[in-house]
């Protein structure tokens, strides 16, 4: 007798029947974690036994660490036991490097005393930035010399044997360590006569709170910088996005200082170290990788003002910066096509110069125009107002003419030239101050991007200590 073929519903009934018995009668696969009134471990989700706290004595730093990331949370004890075994050594190789920076850095200071003024070094990138209520930002900043392989190479052509240029690699090696470690003691020590009572306060005597952490001891206040990388023609480090603009150009300007018209810094082969600086400006928890990486197209991008000033020898210092709002999309060069590019041209002024008085796209002229509209009564606390020109500053010159006569910032004279109340600049681009551009650059557009993360600096503050010295 021929087999009866089942039909194709009957077929999708029993496989679904059996996949739903075998779904009541299988084995769970992971054991109950706990009921309802258990506390859940923070790292792996399971029942919460241990204290981490319990693996360091109050009042160290290992302490401090453990509160400040486990916010006095339980863990498993399988968390336990590999934080036992893993963070002791993760803490034991992070005190190396602080107690070098104490040692070599933070307290070489003119008066013998630290520059951190009782202040921790940071430990994590959450030290650094943090106001509360408001956005914290960080600076990855990373700084490097000016054609400094063609000018070791130079340098050793200079030598007459194997021996020789040996020893003069060797002095100029250890010249590029000491000058870079001098000058940097010497930006810290201007930072540190800003700080006094746990707070930052610029030169224009706007203020900011340093990061504090609390523990069962009081609170830990920390100094809003740490070097990462330095010794070298290249410095690395990491700070309070506030602070970073204003420390990177006292560091450029610092390597280019003069003493009775002669440098103070002089390399062994004669020259001072001319470098740049670029600075990636994040929010605390970006990826720290990209942010770096940043930096460094950036400081690539500094290369461009040092190329149009002088490109051959390039004794030019230079700066750039990028604040990165939310995750990027593209290189730099595509950022900066799409977000500051309009048909009139760039909103940029940067990559900015320093020290070069017969150009107007410098350091100094935007901290000039910065502090201006900083201070100035008809745009301080003026947000709105400071809103919608930036906005207008998009549309062009026209656009910017007629906003600029609609809040009397400009006069027209009879037979004469437009009279301006705007941010003063160079004689020679006397045409922003009434319509905000120079050709197809912007003049005031970083300025105004940068106002809440601008906190100018005094490399002459007087300061209790020096005054005190000088008794």
């Amino acid at each position: 007798e021929k087999k009866k073929v089942p039909s194709i519903l009957k077929i999708v009934e029993d496989t679904f029947r059996q996949l739903n018995q075998k779904k009541q009668n299988r084995t769970v696969s992971a054991p109950l974690q706990g009921l309802a009134v258990s506390a859940q471990c923070v790292s792996t989700g399971g029942v919460a036994s241990k204290n981490p706290l319990d693996l360091a004595t109050e009042g160290s730093n290992y302490y401090d660490v453990l509160l400040d990331k486990y916010k006095r949370n339980y863990i498993s004890s399988e968390a336990f036991e590999k934080i036992k075994i893993e963070a002791f050594e993760k803490i034991k190789t992070a005190e190396k490097p602080n107690k070098r920076l104490d040692k070599e850095i933070f307290n070489a200071s003119i008066f013998n005393a630290s520059i951190l003024k009782g202040l921790e070094i940071p430990r994590e990138l959450d030290h650094l930035g943090r106001t509360e209520g408001e956005a914290s930002y960080i600076a990855v900043v990373h700084t490097d010399g000016n054609r400094m392989g063609k000018r070791i190479t130079e340098f050793g052509k200079t030598a007459t044997d194997n021996r020789d240029w040996i020893d003069k690699m060797r002095s100029l090696s250890k010249s590029i360590h000491e000058t870079n470690l001098d000058v940097l003691k010497e930006t810290l020590k201007v930072l540190s006569n800003h700080i006094k009572n746990d707070a930052f306060t610029a030169s224009n005597g706007e203020t900011f709170e340093l990061t504090k952490v609390k523990n069962k001891n009081g609170n830990i206040t920390y100094f809003p910088m740490r070097p990462l990388i330095f010794g070298g023609d290249d410095l690395t480090f990491i700070c309070d996005a506030r602070i970073s603009l204003a420390f990177t150009a006292l560091y450029l300007k610092e390597l280019l200082k003069k003493e009775n018209e002669k440098f103070k810094y002089i390399l062994e082969d004669g020259e001072p170290l001319y470098a740049r600086a670029g600075i990636a400006i994040v929010k605390s928890h970006y990826p720290f990788s990209r942010a770096y990486n940043l930096a460094e197209e950036l400081g690539k991008s500094a290369k461009e003002p040092i190329n149009k000033i002088d490109v051959e020898t390039k004794k030019v210092a230079a700066i750039d910066w990028h604040v990165a709002m939310s995750g990027l999309l593209g290189n730099l060069e595509e950022i900066r096509k799409r977000e500051y590019t309009v048909p009139e041209g760039s909103l940029n002024m940067r990559p900015l110069s320093l020290l070069t008085p017969d150009e107007w796209q410098t350091y100094e002229v935007f901290e000039s125009i910065t502090k201006d509209f900083q201070s100035s009564e008809d745009w301080k606390d003026k947000r709105n107002k400071i809103k919608a020109f930036r906005d207008v500053l998009r549309g062009g010159k026209d656009r910017v003419q007629k906003f600029l006569t609609l809040y009397k910032l400009i006069e027209k004279k009879p037979d004469g030239p437009f009279e301006s109340k705007m941010p003063k600049v160079p004689s020679n681009v006397k045409a922003i101050e009434t319509t905000g551009w120079h050709g197809n650059s912007c003049g005031y557009f970083d300025a105004i991007e940068m106002l809440d993360l601008f906190y100018p600096m005094n490399e002459n503050i007087e300061t209790e200590d020096s005054e005190a010295i000088s008794e």
